[in-house]
């Protein structure tokens, strides 16, 4: 394999586990949410999926532009094959015609008039399809007899007829239809030799144009500055900043997306009503402290025992 294409995998697959990470983060914060209620703690939740759902779009879209880069490099790929294997394939045509051409180089095809003898047979078809249905109008009408065994004598004989030209209208358009697809395959022939030419000419001027340029050099500077790019965006991520997050971002479309998801999570789960069952309520005082189960301090045991005495 090409080494740019295992790279590409590499970087590639390095992001879809960077974003499989932040897919769980997300998850656990949209559980805490679920069960918090509104107030500080759970802003400071919601802030922090947010800055995760930021880094997760970030990630996205890198893996998009990686993911595009490698269709171009396995298009161009896939060019270069089919045009090696159109060049087999002419190669081969020109081979098997210029056999055909020695064989078969007195056969004149144009000559054969099939398209008027096709003509001649459905004439007499239809005909005999007119007979065909006269004789089951009569045969309809009559009883059984010397008279309606006759005609439908007669009417088997016509259909035997029809069965024959039928036969015979399906090999002549088996044959014309031989004599198109050779006369089409010849077209092709010419138009892929016309395009082959093309190409050729195409590629000399290309050479000659690009001749000098190092495809290999450009390429490599290409990756290594992805690389330090990619470093880049890491180190600004530890940094805690939004480095490479598109613009058009918009902070309430986050909490949207957010609450949209809260929402779906809180569907599945068991209501809210149910899950305060059992719990304290909020408004309830703790239990006052009886003070003479308060152990006396020492310096109040001496002051009253200097009272007694």
């Amino acid at each position: 394999p090409n080494p740019a294409f295992r790279q590409t995998d590499t970087r590639i697959a390095g992001i879809e586990v960077k974003i499989k990470k932040l897919d769980g983060e997300l998850s656990r914060y949209k559980e805490q949410m679920a069960k918090m209620k509104n107030g500080p703690g759970k802003n400071a939740v919601q802030s922090r999926a947010i800055q995760t759902l930021k880094q997760k779009r970030m990630y996205e879209s890198q893996l998009s532009g990686l993911q595009q880069q490698t269709f171009n490099m396995e298009s161009a790929a896939m060019t270069t094959d089919n045009l090696r294997n159109t060049m087999a394939t002419v190669d081969a045509m020109q081979t098997a015609n210029k056999e055909l051409r020695r064989q078969y180089g007195k056969v004149d095809v144009d000559k054969i008039e099939t398209d008027t003898r096709i003509a001649g047979i459905e004439v007499k078809i239809k005909k005999l399809d007119g007979e065909l249905s006269r004789y089951k109008e009569q045969m309809a009408k009559m009883k059984n007899g010397p008279g309606k065994n006759a005609i439908q004598s007669r009417a088997i004989q016509s259909l035997k007829q029809k069965r024959m030209y039928e036969s015979q209208l399906a090999g002549l358009q088996q044959q014309t239809f031989n004599m198109e697809s050779a006369a089409m395959t010849t077209d092709n022939l010419r138009n892929t030799m016309a395009t082959v030419d093309a190409m050729q000419t195409a590629n000399k001027e290309l050479r000659r144009q690009y001749g000098k340029v190092d495809i290999d050099k450009i390429e490599s500077v290409h990756y290594d500055m992805e690389d330090l790019l990619e470093q880049a965006n890491e180190i600004q991520e530890m940094m805690g900043r939004s480095y490479g997050v598109p613009e058009e971002v918009d902070e309430a479309e986050l909490e949207a997306e957010l609450e949209a998801l809260s929402a779906q999570l809180e569907e599945d789960e068991t209501p809210s009503y149910l899950q305060d069952v059992g719990r304290a309520p909020d408004f309830i005082d703790e239990a006052p402290v009886e003070e003479s189960a308060t152990p006396a301090k020492p310096e109040a045991a001496k002051t009253t025992a200097y009272s007694a005495s």
